[in-house]
């Protein structure tokens, strides 16, 4: 078989443990509280269809974040375990070198013309499609209505921004950089990642961020910096929703560019220049 087709397939493969996790343990899951439900609160369930649907909503709600956490935790297990049939220093292939501060810093630099980017992103699917942003918004909503600030740090904050590093710029694009040139393995890996989103607003800004992501991975050797960069950039995410939305969404698309201006001409380096 070409080895080319060889990586696509392993991409496939760990792009699909990652989404198939969240699917059999969330049907798992609901399923047993759905049952529990039904059997604990029949009582309850016998008004109107609208009625019903709500509470049992309501209840399956509470543990998107929860069913995150499990699955992200399962889909690098399983990943590491395929991985390693055929790496002999797996740990050591996924996480390069072991710490770049100067990249981590740049990843730190780079986390607010990041947001910029996404909000610009947002602001252009807006307009071209308000029926996907529509969607969007009412998934953030449910999210955000019915799960606490704390469990949302450590879901979407913490744990998927570090599952999805390891995935898709540790596993996935180290798979592809066996067979394709570098571009090439970066954005099939951004393309992968921006699919599993699901949406087309967080597919969008996403494939961009896989690349940034990806990019900062190949020239520094390692997967800490992009780690560092994921986790503050959902992180920032998390609080801007609760607290602080309408002066993130107005002051970093200027951020953005004022910075992205900034490390053009100051940080040449980092474009050109691999670290061993």
């Amino acid at each position: 078989m070409n080895q080319k087709l060889k990586s696509l397939l392993s991409t496939l493969l760990y792009a699909g443990i990652y989404f198939v996790m969240q699917l059999i343990i969330s049907i798992k899951i609901y399923s047993v509280v759905l049952t529990m439900e039904l059997l604990v609160n029949a009582d309850k369930l016998t008004g109107e269809f609208e009625q019903t649907f709500n509470f049992l909503f309501e209840k399956i709600s509470v543990l998107v974040v929860p069913i995150l956490i499990i699955s992200a935790i399962a889909a690098i297990a399983f990943s590491y375990g395929i991985f390693s049939i055929k790496h002999k220093k797996p740990l050591h292939e996924i996480k390069g070198k072991k710490f770049s501060l100067k990249y981590s810093i740049y990843g730190l630099i780079m986390v607010l013309p990041i947001i910029g980017l996404s909000n610009l992103i947002v602001d252009v699917l807006l307009y071209f499609s308000p029926q996907s942003y529509e969607k969007y918004a009412d998934i953030i909503v449910n999210l955000m209505e019915n799960t606490s600030v704390i469990w949302l740090l450590i879901g979407v904050g913490i744990i998927a921004p570090i599952a999805e590093e390891l995935i898709f710029r540790g596993f996935i694009q180290k798979r592809l950089l066996d067979s394709f040139p570098v571009w090439a393995a970066i954005v099939i890996q951004a393309f992968f990642f921006a699919l599993i989103h699901g949406n087309l607003v967080q597919m969008s800004y996403a494939f961009v961020i896989g690349i940034i992501l990806g990019l900062l991975v190949y020239k520094s050797n390692s997967i800490y910096p992009a780690i560092i960069l994921h986790v503050v950039n959902n992180s920032i995410a998390v609080f801007s929703d609760v607290a602080m939305d309408n002066v993130l969404y107005f002051i970093l698309p200027v951020i953005a560019v004022i910075m992205t201006v900034i490390l053009a001409f100051t940080k040449k380096e980092m474009l050109f220049t691999k670290e061993i």
